[in-house]
């Protein structure tokens, strides 16, 4: 039944950005003292304000100080800096929790999160350091004070970029600047965290550094994880900080607080008097590496500062031309810098980008050293249309890529290739290519392999006449297309992407995870799945596919009659597993898995509708499920030289194996790494599964189907929020196990990894620990009693079977075969000795198929629990029982098990 709800308040840290972007430049917070308020310690801040918070995993929980809150519903993520309540809705990060707490506006919240006591406006050097209240204010930085102390700072960064790799790495291999006598001359930096290693740890330093933002208020460096730039007065004096993120984040471009100040490569202004102005410092930095020397940075789309136009004006600079990114925000931008550049009596061009580019990735990208030869000439067209007082913008074209359905478009300075039907055979490759001019005028469509030197050669010919360039461009064009389709992928490539869950599903996730009877909970999301009974069953299916996450997950094998309901039970155990955790084939080729990808398998489940889809990879998959890892070499042919070449995949485990089967018995090297279940397939579990089917047609069975969804999303989410954690059992001295066959060396190993599953599940009821060795760090829970108790309950169920010398299903047969003599006996009155049958009997008794009956009867034949009297060619089989004493228990062996109460506390044990 359709039903409305009314939305949540959604969390202030999706507010609008435009709004908090109003109020910023209203009151002149700049971004830096915004992003610096929202650093501030949530949890300590939260905690300072009389609220309660105990640690669940990687996030806090605590009662809601917004509503009246009788179970805690306050989730906190203090490493992402947000919190959010799921009782009430409320929700957001530091600003909006000062903002409800304290009743106050978000100019308010933010002044008192950084600690200022003046207007928004006040330097940094005035302000005191960002924390929580109560924080004691922190010294004025004179300007001598500054650039003393910032020019150490710069020098140290400088040569932690010289002695580290990170850095050059970041900006030859992401940025394409390779000029090694430019990161000398503009001192570029690396903030790596060791900045404190090599300053005096005196109060006042540290103090001082704090008030310049150059430290946090936790003592981290603000910039850490940037390469820095040094920042500079007219005097030649370091005044400031410049950082780009090497790892895109929030915010990738820091300044120190307060106003921003400072020139770099000034003297650019002093050599001519053209400047090329860019919108950043790694703009800038791309220029001069392309061998353009006049080129400055503004602060970003909207920095354009004062002490840039009094430099610009000072220096005797006359014309200006203007490279800002090819999007709506750099185009506006532009605009509004022109005007001011001209009310200070200059004279401005542009020099318009490709669309959402900037001049960095145009200078970088595959046809750089064609850009960057062009680069000249085209600010010197614009310069020249400046002296002629007409300076239209002049389009710097480049590379443009865009993805189709079937493959992909590439413009190349205006020559467009659209590309499909991509192909790799063996050592070819093929693509149909089709070659379109800028006046669409004309166009070339080929079907060429683009690892043929003559194919290409005829291709580079007919383009090359259309587009009237030379043949080389177009072989750098070809060059460029075969990176591209090497490169491509087909579009289901993306289908392993993480979907994330909704807020109300993780709230749904985490009460799950939360609950104490969530194995009960299981149970009845199963019935809601429509598997009926089978409880034991449905919570070993479970236990495997959340076993995933383990170094040595559990794997299964479904065992039944056909229409038993196996595929029922792995669908909806499968239905509750994330979509991106699971591989499902309806039958696998020898060589399938050694071919998935190296990370594909990994910590996935593996289910198999037949085992008889098996085939010839059964030993790949046994090798999968032992050594965690699969390898292959092949021979290829080398497309370059000719020559064979051995080629080597690896395929990477963990991986859980969920597989059905109708057949008798599995050879034993599968199925002794399985836990092997069977379905009941008596009568009254027949019963019960037909109520079920004609209960889904009532209205309370149709209402089951719409909660359907809801608990898929919930498990789901809450299998996503179940972390990786190492499970230990303080207990496993103690327990015991059965050692009667040489299988129990791998069955004892599926007893503990099924201990450790109960255990893992149930994470968010445990106390997580951290420990460390050889300076690794990692987090564990610890098993309890009742992961044992739970464990020992299921495993009996399970692994009792293994104890057997007969199959489930022939064990099963053979207490029908019983019941069958025993009732002819009492009606006949006769002594079972004299009781003969037939396999017709067995059928007519049971209502299993001939197939199941012969099957099963031969291995109860083979084992000597029924005996042949006769059946050879042209003569019925005749079965009698050995044994006369037909109401022997016929039961199979229990597996017998530690009991959880005779456990000694690990401290005791000791």
């Amino acid at each position: 039944m359709p039903s409305s709800t009314s939305a949540k308040p959604k969390p202030s840290s999706k507010r609008s950005r435009s709004k908090e972007a109003v109020i910023s430049a209203e009151l002149r917070f700049t971004d830096e003292q915004v992003a610096r308020a929202k650093q501030v310690d949530l949890l300590a801040l939260m905690q300072s304000r009389s609220i309660e918070l105990k640690r669940q995993g990687a996030s806090w929980k605590g009662r809601c100080p917004f509503h009246d809150d009788d179970t805690p519903s306050l989730t906190v993520t203090p490493t992402k800096g947000l919190w959010q309540c799921f009782g009430c809705g409320a929700a957001g990060d530091t600003v909006r929790f000062v903002e409800l707490r304290d009743g106050c506006t978000f100019v308010e919240a933010v002044k008192s999160l950084l600690g200022e006591q003046s207007s928004p406006a006040a330097p940094a050097s005035s302000s005191t350091a960002q924390g929580v209240e109560g924080d004691a204010a922190l010294p004025e930085v004179n300007p001598a004070e500054r650039c003393k102390l910032l020019t150490r700072v710069a020098a140290h960064y400088h040569r932690a970029f010289l002695d580290h790799p990170e850095g050059r790495r970041y900006l030859e291999e992401s940025r394409g600047i390779r000029d090694v006598a430019l990161f000398k001359t503009f001192q570029i930096g690396l903030a790596n965290g060791s900045l404190l290693d090599v300053l005096p740890q005196d109060a006042a330093t540290l103090a001082q550094l704090r008030a310049l933002g150059v430290l946090n208020a936790s003592g981290r460096e603000f910039f850490r994880g940037c390469v820095v730039f040094p920042l500079w007065n007219s005097e030649g004096a370091i005044i400031n900080l410049y950082g780009r993120r090497m790892v895109d984040g929030e915010v990738n471009h820091l300044y120190l607080p307060g106003t921003r100040h400072g020139l770099w490569n000034a003297q650019a202004a002093r050599r001519s008097d053209s400047v090329l102005l860019t919108e950043s410092v790694i703009d800038a930095l791309s220029v001069l590496d392309a061998g353009l020397l006049e080129a400055m940075p503004c602060h970003g789309v909207n920095g354009l500062s004062d002490e840039h136009l009094r430099w610009l004006t000072q220096s005797g600079v006359r014309r200006v031309v203007l490279a800002f990114d090819g999007d709506d925000a750099g185009r506006r931008g532009m605009e509004a810098v022109q005007a001011k550049l001209r009310d200070a009596g200059l004279v401005v061009g542009q020099l318009a980008l490709p669309e959402s580019s900037d001049l960095n990735s145009h200078l970088c990208g595959v046809h750089a050293d064609e850009a960057r030869a062009a680069l000249a000439g085209q600010v010197g067209a614009v310069f020249a249309g400046l002296d002629a007082g007409d300076a239209p913008p002049v389009a710097l074209q480049g590379e443009q890529f865009e993805l189709t359905a079937s493959g992909f478009k590439l413009t190349l300075h205006g020559r467009r290739y659209e590309v499909k039907g991509i192909a790799r055979v063996t050592t070819q490759l093929k693509a149909t290519v089709k070659a379109t001019g800028e006046a669409r005028k004309g166009f070339e469509l080929t079907t060429l392999d683009l690892y043929s030197a003559r194919s290409r050669e005829s291709y580079a010919k007919a383009c090359a006449a259309m587009f009237n360039v030379d043949e080389d461009t177009i072989r750098a064009d070809l060059a460029c297309l075969i990176e591209r389709v090497e490169a491509w992928q087909a579009p289901t490539a993306a289908a392993d992407v993480v979907p994330a869950s909704s807020p109300e599903d993780e709230a749904c996730a985490r009460a799950f995870l939360s609950n104490p009877a969530l194995l009960d909970e299981v149970l009845e999301d199963m019935v809601t799945l429509g598997v009926a009974g089978e409880q034991t069953n449905k919570l070993l299916c479970y236990l495997a596919v959340i076993s995933r996450k383990l170094d040595d997950p559990l794997s299964l094998l479904i065992q039944s009659r056909s229409s038993a309901g196996k595929s029922t039970l792995q669908h909806a155990v499968l239905a509750l597993t994330p979509d991106e955790d699971q591989v499902h084939y309806t039958r696998l080729t020898s060589q399938a898995l050694f071919y998935q990808g190296e990370a594909r398998l990994a910590h996935k489940v593996l289910a198999l509708e037949e085992a008889e889809g098996l085939g010839d990879a059964a030993y790949s998959l046994r090798a999968l499920q032992s050594a965690k890892k699969l390898t292959v070499a092949t021979t290829i042919k080398d497309p370059a030289s000719g020559q064979m070449k051995t080629q080597q995949y690896t395929v990477q485990g963990p991986v859980a194996v969920l597989l059905t089967t109708t057949s008798a018995a599995l050879d034993e090297e599968t199925a002794s790494r399985f836990l092997t279940l069977t379905i009941d397939e008596s009568h009254g579990m027949t019963q019960t599964i037909l109520a079920a089917q004609r209960h889904r047609d009532t209205l309370a069975g149709y209402m089951a189907e719409l909660d359907k969804a809801k608990v898929i999303a919930k498990h789901h989410a809450a299998q996503r929020l179940l972390e990786p954690l190492v499970v230990l059992n303080p207990y496993a001295q103690q327990l015991g196990f059965p050692v009667h066959s040489l299988r129990a060396r791998r069955d004892h190993k599926k007893y503990l990894m099924l201990i450790k599953a109960v255990a893992f599940l149930h994470q968010y009821q445990r106390k997580i620990q951290e420990g460390e060795r050889g300076g690794q760090r990692f987090r564990y829970l610890e098993v309890t009693r009742e992961d044992i108790a739970k464990a020992n309950e299921l495993a009996v169920q399970a692994l009792s079977a293994s104890q057997d010398e007969l199959s489930a299903p022939a064990r099963n047969l053979l207490r029908h075969i019983h019941a069958m003599v025993r009732v002819h006996c009492e009606a006949q009155d006769v002594p079972p000795a004299h009781c003969v049958f037939t396999r017709r009997d067995i059928r007519e008794a049971t209502g299993w198929t001939e197939w199941q009956v012969r099957t099963h009867a031969k291995e109860l034949e083979d084992l000597e629990y029924i005996k042949a009297r006769n059946g050879t060619w042209g003569r019925e089989y005749l079965y009698e029982l050995p044994n006369a004493d037909v109401q022997e228990p016929l039961e199979e062996r229990r597996l017998v098990l530690t009991e959880p109460t005779t456990l000694v506390e690990p401290r005791e044990a000791v």
